[in-house]
């Protein structure tokens, strides 16, 4: 049996969410029919019917499941490509959050209606993803789309990227990291490693040696090695990315593919 719109809406003042979002144009759907279909989507697990409260534990819609899964499981229903950068806490995140949890991601998706032109607007939101120093401030104002990325974005930055990708369109960047621009960094990583290692075992001949030292030495210098290396590494971009305007272009493709996934979604659960 569907759940109906009264008891969606029961659900959400009963949770204490209202039952509008204040800006519910910006989405496929509004907040009740979003709550109703994710009713829905866990009625044909454990979770009953009687049982879908907006403080009920995630835990509770599935005990088979982390939380975790649970949140990628609702995703993929929504046609929703798993961002997972948020952080749950499985005796804290409710039913609630669950809703409000796609329904963000549905507003991060869906172009609003005030958004004039996509393109400007994503590239301005790649370039205020971009972690502003006090050193490289005035750079970050400087970036236009025909900045060269291998010029203008060392590793630190690319790496800040990868989240806001995530949320905007699901994808990882399309992105290898290289020392000195043209070396793998995981075998130079190794070799490097390697060659610590074997420097380290001459001075593990000296009598004067303590082997208490030895787990630490281990330990610590692959960590001091990649950090060296991720200093000096730079990104490569694949599949025809040069410009910060060929990445924002890119983020537009893969944003396009997914809305159309979360639409296919919500056409099959209507």
């Amino acid at each position: 049996m569907a759940v109906t719109t009264e008891q969606a809406r029961h659900l959400l003042m009963e949770g204490g969410v209202p039952v509008a979002a204040p800006d519910d144009d910006t989405l496929p759907l509004r907040r009740v029919e979003l709550c109703r279909r994710l009713m829905d989507a866990w009625l044909g697990g454990t979770a009953a019917l009687s049982d879908l409260r907006g403080d009920m534990l995630l835990t509770g819609l599935d005990p088979d499941e982390d939380v975790e899964e649970i949140v990628r499981l609702t995703e993929n229903y929504f046609g929703l490509r798993s961002a997972g950068d948020e952080e749950w806490e499985p005796g804290r995140a409710t039913f609630a959050d669950l809703l409000l949890h796609i329904e963000g991601r549905l507003r991060d998706l869906w172009p609003t209606s005030e958004a004039a032109c996509a393109t400007q607007a994503t590239f301005y939101a790649l370039r205020r993803a971009l972690p502003a120093r006090p050193t490289n401030w005035y750079k970050l104002r400087r970036l236009r789309p025909a900045t060269p990325l291998r010029d203008g974005l060392p590793a630190a930055e690319a790496d800040a990227l990868r989240p806001f990708l995530l949320q905007s369109c699901g994808a990882e960047p399309p992105v290898s990291f290289r020392v000195f621009g043209r070396l793998e960094f995981g075998a130079t990583w190794l070799a490097l490693w390697f060659l610590v290692l074997f420097g380290g075992g001459l001075w593990l001949l000296d009598p004067r040696f303590d082997p208490r030292l030895l787990p630490l030495y281990v330990v610590a210098s692959p960590v001091i090695v990649a950090l060296v290396l991720y200093r000096v590494s730079w990104p490569v971009w694949h599949r025809g990315i040069r410009t910060l305007g060929d990445l924002t272009h890119w983020t537009l493709e893969q944003k396009q593919k997914s809305m159309h996934e979360v639409r296919r979604a919500l056409q099959s659960g209507a």
